[in-house]
């Protein structure tokens, strides 16, 4: 040893140099000395079952302009606190557009967990495809929770469009100066992208005014194929100048770019449709977005036909059964014998004044001057031709297996409250004019919606539908006990929807052959596509009417 080192533990020995100084030197001298710090490390892990992705749409995919996260907890098994912890995460693959931030968590006590939320944001340039998440749990002495990959799919921004797909008018067949009408709109995303913060302001001309109604609404969200109905209280008053009221229509959403404005334009007294709105939406995925138009109505009650010519010798005779006092009511029959009527006097140009006679919701008196006015009109004109149209409830006398037409106070089960069909072709054949009879209605005792109106057994009926007589053609909307249904979408009886289809098409100009062919073609598809059930039209013709296939309306 040498004199440096007898110097020091001299010292030593008299409590003059600190042990651990000797220590150090010691091992600085030789390196034959470990000094162990004594640790307790953090054992972490994610807790099993808790990793999951949230977004907002829950289609498990991250969207553009979408706000998501992916979640979990953390946990700690080990022997000591985990501090200063950091959650690491990389993206790779389809990354345009996604943001995410690692993030610091706070202390995990020994036995305990935290739960950990990484927000991920998507902006517009978002793209199609998938991203990859690295996600790494950091510990100070490296006691990392091993790494792992999440995998979600990204969608590019999907846009909406928002439109008024509709209107209509209720209260009033014609708009006039000092009656309120109701305005209904319907509007509409006709693309599968959310519309969001959506809002409708209504302009309307000065001196027009709104008597309720909110003319400024705001919708939230307005997803792909969904539509919203509005409906504005309106009067006109007796000073306005103009002969059309211009309604504005205003929409806006959160992107101020995806919508469209619209200008309704509302004549003055000129006869429009009534209808009211029904509306069928279809909300799909944005893969397989299907958009059905909403539409306040039917298209036929829409784009009516109009003709020059007038015709003098034809008069029509229109019943309308919808609401019954004894027994369930006949969806649409209003709708049915109004927009009849409507063809009947713009698209075959039937003069309107004292040739077209419409009752809606007749009663059995009703219908006994209704018919009494037809025959005085056909015997003061010889030249005079007639229209008979019906629709609602027909109904079967079960003794007989004769068919009767219900009117609105009449009972299903006695008969002498009906109009026999038998007595009516009797009456009108008589005439000797050419009458033609339009039948929406069954006579099997079933309704429009399928269920029985009224039957001993409780089952259809196979009736008798009568023979047309003289020079009478008849068309009926079914054939033997099948039920005469209604078409829902369009919001008419399923035979008067394809009748005025066809006036339509053809603006009135084809033969009893032709209408026949297609309400038989039409009506049975249709029925069977809709109501899965089989209605079959059929056409009867009387003893005279021996050329009745080449017969036109116009």
């Amino acid at each position: 040893m040498d004199k440096k080192a007898i110097f020091k533990c001299t010292l030593l020995l008299l409590g003059l140099v600190p042990i651990c100084v000797f220590a150090q030197e010691a091992v600085t001298a030789k390196g034959s000395l470990n000094i162990v710090k004594e640790v307790k490390p953090p054992i972490l892990s994610v807790v099993d079952g808790s990793l999951r992705f949230i977004d907002k749409t829950g289609n498990n995919a991250i969207d553009a302009n979408e706000a998501c996260s992916l979640v979990f907890d953390v946990q700690n098994t080990g022997m000591g606190d985990a501090t200063g912890c950091k959650v690491v995460v990389s993206l790779s693959g389809s990354t345009s557009g996604l943001q995410v931030s690692n993030k610091n968590l706070s202390t995990i006590p020994v036995g305990s967990k935290i739960h950990v939320e990484l927000p991920i944001n998507a902006n517009m340039q978002t793209v199609n495809g998938e991203v990859k998440l690295s996600v790494r749990v950091t510990e100070p002495m490296g006691f990392d929770i091993a790494p792992f990959d999440v995998a979600v799919h990204t969608r590019a921004f999907d846009s909406p469009f928002v439109k008024v797909a509709d209107y209509a008018i209720e209260g009033a067949a014609v708009l006039q100066k000092n009656q309120p009408f109701d305005l209904q709109v319907a509007v509409q995303n006709v693309k599968s992208g959310k519309a969001e913060m959506v809002k409708v302001d209504m302009v309307l001309p000065q001196g027009v005014y709104l008597l309720s109604g909110n003319d400024n609404l705001s919708f939230a969200d307005l997803e792909g194929g969904k539509a919203q109905t509005i409906t504005y209280k309106l009067i006109v008053p007796t000073n306005y100048q103009q002969d059309k009221v211009p309604v504005q229509i205003k929409i806006s959403e959160r992107f101020g770019k995806y919508a469209e404005n619209r200008t309704i334009e509302l004549p003055l007294n000129q006869q429009m449709a009534q209808h009211s709105i029904s509306i069928d939406e279809r909300v799909a995925e944005k893969s397989d977005f299907q958009l059905t138009q909403v539409s306040l109505g039917s298209d036929v009650d829409k784009n009516i036909p109009q003709t020059k010519s007038v015709d003098n010798d034809t008069y029509v005779l229109i019943f309308a059964n919808e609401k019954y006092d004894n027994v369930a009511s006949v969806p649409f029959a209003l709708r049915d014998g109004e927009v009849f009527r409507q063809y009947c006097e713009q698209t075959l140009g039937i003069t309107a004044k004292n040739h077209v006679k419409i009752y809606k919701n007749a009663t059995f008196s009703n219908m006994l001057l209704g018919f009494d006015w037809l025959k005085q009109a056909l015997a003061i004109n010889t030249k005079a031709r007639a229209i008979v149209y019906y629709t609602g409830h027909g109904v079967p006398d079960e003794a007989s297996k004769s068919a009767y037409l219900l009117p609105t106070d009449g009972n299903s089960t006695n008969m002498r409250t009906a109009y026999s069909v038998d007595e009516l072709y009797k009456e009108l054949g008589a005439t000797g004019r050419s009458i033609t009879v339009f039948m929406d209605a069954c006579f099997s005792g079933a309704k429009r919606e399928g269920d029985m109106l009224a039957s001993a057994k409780g089952v259809a009926l196979k009736t008798n539908p009568g023979m047309p007589q003289g020079n009478m053609v008849v068309f009926s909307a079914s054939t033997g006990d099948e039920t005469a249904g209604f078409y829902k979408q369009q919001q008419h009886g399923m035979f008067t929807y394809w009748l005025l289809k066809a006036l339509q098409e053809s603006s009135g100009d084809l033969t009893y052959d032709q209408l026949s062919a297609s309400l038989k073609q039409h009506v049975r598809q249709s029925s069977f596509d809709e109501n899965g059930k089989v209605q079959t039209p059929t056409v009867m013709a009387g003893p005279s009417a021996v050329d009745w296939k080449s017969w036109k309306l116009k």
